[in-house]
């Protein structure tokens, strides 16, 4: 619909919302004055438009958007024009806002088919799939499975026609049946070379348990599509994608999930290393590298391996080493076989970090790792790991000798830890309360504003930063966490108070916030609100206390300074 042959029909000055048909060369419309605005709005067979006639401009809106209008044209005329219009009953604007409605979803659809039928076009080019891929992906991970279901993701690259590289990623999915099997195409996403850093485009399927010809493609991730950075990596195709016979040894000898742009980063730049890595047999090791760092992780691997020795580096390729075994042999040489598996045996790379940070101090691994064992069995491995990791840093900062066996092999070594830890705590809690000595100059004073009882109950204010956080600490609580209630307690901006019980004088019950004005906020251990029923009247008593000691106070100090300056001449 053209607009020039809308605007003709825009009444000069109307005065009542109306609705009505105009004729057009193009067809018919239905012309809506909008009440309360400025607006006129149009509704054609396969479109809609608002026309606004003070700024003379249009916007793309049905009926309903441009604004809350809370008198519609309901006149008998405008209902009649518009049931005639949208072959349909009821009121006038409900009738035309589902007629908008319609046309919208028509629209949205029609786009969504022609964005499809474009996306189709180009994956018609995609190759068709090997010979024998899915008798391959069974073959793979068949021996592997139990009665439990299992997942797996397998990348198949193959070449375009146009030179470009396809990279599909397969989810595999095998089920109590060894024999039931799906395998669904989750991703496409194409590169200018195999394994290139940065891709071009990606398309993700919409329908599972399908691959090939079956499967809808679109652009957008849907919320089923998951894409792991790690995956298996299908090789009997290499040849076809030019890469030499080195690099095809070496990724044929990758045994696992593999992230497919750092092991072609490998096998460019550091291809002699790689090989020489996978006919030593120590494929999973170079894996965990490669996924770590990529080329640097190769020539890492290799360095440790050079200083490990042959004799030893049999030893890792016997038991089919992971990098952390001959990161861990490289560290401590005289690590057994026993402890080797063990630390091998370990999933979590920051409980690895943790491991590689303390052998590289110097620690022995047999020692370190029984220790493990034997101590403190209530603990999980990883949290075990890291208290250790810091009772070694912490007895390093105070002077000690940590390659001593009394240090490293003590039993009580979480005993000291937390003795190390409340120095360190007490030292910090030192240095951050020296920043407030005004709630120390203030302590008479508070003490005469805030200290009160009643019954079985006292308030006292706080007597130091240190007490503050002291009492944060307690009380797990925000309080003593950061500078900001100190600060305020300092400059008198607001007081912090500890309401206690007199049969408990030195258990902290709760932490109140208060300023001149009343109660700011009180909590309880875990940052819990206060029981109301039990505390409200108390600290109303208080707070109408605080509020005469604050007349009292603040009288006797302007008393005081009038007689300094009196005294000043």
């Amino acid at each position: 619909m053209k607009k020039k042959e809308l605007l003709k029909h825009i009444p000069e000055n109307p005065e009542d919302p109306f609705i009505r048909r105009i004729r057009t060369p193009d067809g018919t419309a239905l012309m809506t004055v909008l009440p309360d605005s400025e607006r006129v709005h149009f509704t054609w067979k396969d479109g809609y438009l608002t026309y606004d006639t003070e700024t003379c401009t249009w916007s793309r809106t049905r009926i309903t958007s441009p604004c809350k209008i809370e008198h519609w044209p309901c006149d008998e005329k405008s209902r009649k024009e518009a049931e005639s219009f949208c072959k349909g009953y009821g009121d006038a604007i409900s009738l035309i806002d589902r007629y908008e409605y319609s046309i919208s979803w028509r629209k949205s659809c029609d786009a969504q088919e022609r964005k499809f039928q474009r996306i189709q076009k180009m994956m018609e080019d995609v190759p068709a799939l090997p010979p024998r891929f899915v008798d391959w992906l069974k073959k793979r991970y068949q021996s592997a499975e139990d009665k439990y279901t299992r997942v797996h993701f397998t990348s198949l690259f193959q070449k375009m026609p146009d030179g470009r590289i396809v990279e599909r990623i397969f989810r595999v999915v095998f089920f109590k049946n060894p024999e039931k099997m799906s395998a669904t195409e989750v991703v496409r996403r194409y590169a200018s070379e195999i394994g290139a850093k940065e891709w071009s485009d990606w398309y993700y399927g919409t329908v599972r348990n399908f691959y090939g010809t079956k499967q809808r493609w679109w652009d957008k991730k849907c919320i089923m599509t998951y894409t792991p950075l790690e995956t298996d990596f299908y090789p009997k195709n290499l040849e076809d994608l030019g890469i030499g016979i080195q690099g095809r040894e070496i990724i044929r000898g990758i045994p696992g999930k593999i992230c497919r742009w750092k092991l072609m980063d490998a096998v460019k730049r550091t291809p002699d290393l790689a090989e020489r890595a996978i006919k030593a047999g120590l494929g999973k090791c170079l894996a965990e590298f490669i996924n770590a760092e990529g080329a640097a992780g190769v020539a890492k691997m290799a360095d440790a391996l050079e200083r490990v020795g042959r004799q030893k580096a049999k030893r890792l390729i016997a038991m089919n080493a992971s990098s952390m075994m001959l990161i861990t042999l490289d560290l401590c040489p005289k690590a057994t076989d026993e402890t080797l598996r063990k630390i091998g045996k370990i999933k979590r790379d920051t409980t690895l970090d943790q491991i590689a940070e303390i052998l590289g101090k110097g620690i022995n691994a047999n020692h370190f790792w029984k220790l493990m064992e034997t101590t403190e069995k209530e603990m999980s491995c990883q949290e075990k790991i890291t208290m250790y990791r810091d009772y070694l840093d912490m007895a390093e900062r105070r002077g000690c000798d940590i390659h001593s066996e009394i240090i490293y092999r003590n039993k009580r070594w979480r005993h000291f830890h937390d003795i190390y830890l409340e120095e360190m705590n007490r030292k910090k809690d030192e240095e951050r309360a020296a920043k407030f000595p005004g709630i120390c100059r203030d302590l008479e004073r508070n003490r005469k504003l805030f200290e009160w009882q009643q019954d079985d109950y006292f308030v006292r204010p706080a007597e130091s930063a240190e007490d503050i956080i002291r009492e944060g600490r307690m009380q797990h609580h925000c309080v003593g966490a950061s500078d900001t209630y100190m600060t305020k307690m300092a400059t008198r901006e607001s007081w912090i108070c500890f309401l206690r019980k007199k049969e408990a004088p030195e258990e902290p019950w709760y932490t109140v916030e208060v300023d001149k004005n009343g109660i700011k906020q009180a909590y309880a251990a875990y940052d819990r609100k206060p029981d109301w029923k039990e505390t409200d009247k108390i600290l109303k008593d208080w707070m109408q206390q605080v509020k005469k000691n604050f007349e009292a106070v603040e009288a006797e100090e302007s008393k005081a300074q009038k007689e300094k300056l009196m005294a000043a001449g």
